[in-house]
Protein backbone atom coordinates (compact mmCIF):
# COMPACT_ATOMS: atom_id res chain seq x y z
CA UNK A 1 0.00 0.00 0.00
CA UNK A 2 1.39 3.42 -0.88
CA UNK A 3 1.83 6.23 1.59
CA UNK A 4 -1.13 8.11 0.13
CA UNK A 5 -3.44 5.12 0.48
CA UNK A 6 -2.24 4.52 4.01
CA UNK A 7 -3.02 8.11 4.99
CA UNK A 8 -6.46 7.92 3.44
CA UNK A 9 -7.17 4.72 5.35
CA UNK A 10 -6.04 6.25 8.62
CA UNK A 11 -8.06 9.40 8.02
CA UNK A 12 -11.16 7.36 7.26
CA UNK A 13 -10.56 5.29 10.39
CA UNK A 14 -10.33 8.45 12.52
CA UNK A 15 -13.57 9.80 11.04
CA UNK A 16 -15.37 6.53 11.70
CA UNK A 17 -14.02 6.32 15.27
CA UNK A 18 -15.17 9.88 15.95
CA UNK A 19 -18.64 9.28 14.51
CA UNK A 20 -19.02 6.01 16.39
CA UNK A 21 -17.55 7.48 19.56
CA UNK A 22 -20.15 10.23 19.69
CA UNK A 23 -22.60 7.66 21.04
CA UNK A 24 -20.77 7.11 24.34
CA UNK A 25 -20.69 10.61 25.92
CA UNK A 26 -24.42 11.20 25.34
CA UNK A 27 -25.31 9.93 28.82
CA UNK A 28 -22.63 12.06 30.48
CA UNK A 29 -22.45 15.38 28.61
CA UNK A 30 -25.45 15.17 26.33
CA UNK A 31 -25.70 15.26 22.58
CA UNK A 32 -22.81 16.80 20.66
CA UNK A 33 -24.07 19.74 18.56
CA UNK A 34 -24.17 19.13 14.80
CA UNK A 35 -21.91 22.12 14.09
CA UNK A 36 -19.14 20.70 16.25
CA UNK A 37 -19.58 17.21 14.84
CA UNK A 38 -19.46 18.41 11.24
CA UNK A 39 -16.51 20.69 11.97
CA UNK A 40 -14.48 17.83 13.44
CA UNK A 41 -15.41 15.52 10.53
CA UNK A 42 -14.53 18.11 7.87
CA UNK A 43 -11.34 19.00 9.76
CA UNK A 44 -10.21 15.38 9.87
CA UNK A 45 -10.95 14.85 6.18
CA UNK A 46 -9.28 18.12 5.15
CA UNK A 47 -6.27 17.36 7.33
CA UNK A 48 -5.93 13.91 5.77
CA UNK A 49 -6.13 15.30 2.24
CA UNK A 50 -3.59 18.06 2.94
CA UNK A 51 -1.20 15.67 4.68
CA UNK A 52 -1.50 13.22 1.80
CA UNK A 53 -0.77 15.97 -0.74
CA UNK A 54 2.18 17.19 1.34
CA UNK A 55 3.67 13.69 1.72
CA UNK A 56 3.37 12.92 -2.01
CA UNK A 57 4.50 16.33 -3.33
CA UNK A 58 7.89 14.98 -4.46
CA UNK A 59 6.23 12.19 -6.47
CA UNK A 60 3.94 14.68 -8.23
CA UNK A 61 6.77 17.05 -9.16
CA UNK A 62 8.97 14.18 -10.38
CA UNK A 63 6.15 12.87 -12.58
CA UNK A 64 5.55 16.24 -14.23
CA UNK A 65 9.23 16.67 -15.19
CA UNK A 66 9.34 13.49 -17.26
Amino acid sequence: MTSSNSLRGRTLALVLVFIGGKIFPVGIIGKIPAVISLSVTVGLLLGGVLLSLWKTRDQASAGSQE
